[in-house]
């Protein structure tokens, strides 16, 4: 049981029916506000302006749509258009180097196979990869596609195992993780995990997650997957999960949101390794949230007691080394014949030599996760 939650920031800020993506580590786009044909730009560590209001005004006003970052572009995929609600299958882009300048513009890229909404999209090696969601018809899709920047083409993929819509997704290395979703059928939240493997282009599966969750959103950190908020059943959670994909375990989250959240949007900002949960809707109470934002050292349990901790031993463990090198090297020197010198370790190859002898002894998966913010 937790008995703290994420820290809410300026409550005046409210947002529904929209997509955010991290634009580098200090930024956040939030795409076609209230299912409108506006974006803004968000900015949690200016010190003047938070908020800043893109020059470029989409051609389709979106929402239920994905948007990804690639080579130097935003893209935002398909949804349903907020004018006339109509399911849509296009595609739009714009230059990140244009976002803020007055002739930015969005521009179109070729549609997808079909109408699609609700589905989840990440970017990766290049491509675009786009999976499940629903069809005009709204039925649920097993169906996936990728794009091709250089060949402005799209190419089907093989189905997933499980047809569903409003899915978590998160990508780790050359795998994409759909995390939980919706099935028409039953109109139920499902825990399973599909991992579709880019190296083999075939699917996977992965640990269930302890609570079943659709409408929820996701996002890498390092080798963990954090997955926030959604609805299990007919009810709506501001519970938090991470799963570390190195030991394929899921963990529960010590911080919960501070407000029940769905349809909203998850963003990690690498500058001060902090996740941002951003918008989202809330069929009992009305549209629109604020923003919270939480550390992930403290979703994960890490306090600032055992950074010193850790700091003190990295410590010891360095003099430790640099006296047993000195030894050796005295032994070494009264017993064999003179060679060429080496260079020597600078001081980083040093750390990393000790850390990562470390985390091989340490059996601990939060200590390992610490040292590798210490450096």
């Amino acid at each position: 049981m937790t008995s703290k939650t994420w820290s809410l920031l300026n409550d005046k800020v409210k947002y529904y029916d929209m997509a955010a993506v991290a634009l580098n580590d200090s930024q956040v786009l939030i795409t076609c506000i209230n299912a409108s044909h506006k974006s803004e730009i968000y900015e949690p560590y200016s010190t003047t302006k938070k908020i800043k209001k893109i020059a470029g005004r989409s051609d389709e006003s979106r929402f239920y749509h994905s948007v990804v970052t690639l080579n130097g572009y935003v893209y935002m995929i398909a949804g349903v258009a907020g004018d006339d609600a109509m399911n849509l299958d296009s595609v739009e882009r714009i230059s990140t180097d244009n976002l803020l300048i007055n002739r930015g513009r969005w521009e179109d890229v070729p549609s997808m196979w079909g109408t699609r909404f609700g589905h989840m999209g990440a970017a990766v090696d290049g491509a675009i990869y786009v999976f499940g969601g629903k069809s005009g018809s709204n039925n649920d899709l097993s169906t996936g596609e990728s794009f091709s920047p250089a060949t402005e083409k799209w190419t089907t993929l093989p189905n997933m195992a499980m047809a569903k819509s409003n899915a978590g997704i998160a990508v780790v290395g050359r795998k994409i993780y759909l995390i939980g979703g919706e099935r028409k059928t039953s109109r139920r939240a499902v825990q399973s995990v599909e991992v579709f493997n880019l190296d083999t282009s075939s699917w996977e599966i992965a640990p269930d997650i302890p609570l079943a969750l659709s409408h929820t959103s996701a996002t890498t950190v390092g080798n963990y997957i954090v997955v926030a908020g959604g609805v299990t059943g007919y009810e709506r959670t501001n519970k938090t999960y991470i799963f570390n994909t190195k030991t394929n375990e899921w963990l529960e989250g010590k911080r919960d949101l501070a407000l029940k959240r769905t349809n909203h949007s998850l963003v990690y900002l690498q500058k001060t390794k902090e996740l941002f949960a951003i918008g989202g809707t809330d069929f009992m109470e009305g549209n629109g949230k604020s923003i919270e934002k939480v550390h992930f050292g403290t979703l994960l349990g890490v306090h600032k007691w055992d950074y010193l901790r850790l700091r003190l031993l990295v410590m010891k463990n360095r003099a430790t080394s640099l006296i047993m090198k000195e030894k050796n090297k005295a032994i070494i020197n009264a017993t064999s014949p003179p060679k060429k010198k080496r260079r020597a370790d600078t001081r980083d190859e040093k750390d990393l030599k000790i850390v990562t002898q470390f985390i091989t002894d340490s059996s601990d998966n939060i200590f390992q996760y610490t040292l590798s913010f210490l450096y």
